[in-house]
């Protein structure tokens, strides 16, 4: 048995949903590291917590201005991001 699997095996409920809280993040920053910047309509709608319909409003109103892969739109992590920001 791993030494994390031990660990969790000794730890009661309220113990392991308090690590899940103090590693979920960690994990998640992670996972969003490693992943491509680069989304298409539907990654960038979710990310912005947005419809699809909403991304492709504000591509046509020149808010968001994608790349473009013959007729797919892909959208830089940082272009949503900037946004965003600006949308605050």
């Amino acid at each position: 048995m791993s030494l994390v699997h031990a660990l969790v095996a000794e730890l009661d409920d309220r113990a392991l949903d308090q690590l899940v809280e103090l590693i979920a993040p960690r994990l998640a920053q992670r996972a969003l590291a490693e992943a491509s910047p680069w989304m298409n309509v539907e990654e960038a709608a979710d990310y912005v917590r947005a419809g699809k319909q909403r991304i492709y409003d504000l591509v046509h109103n020149g808010k968001l201005q994608p790349a473009r892969d013959g007729k797919r739109l892909l959208f830089h992590r940082d272009v949503l991001d900037a946004y965003l920001e600006a949308e605050r």
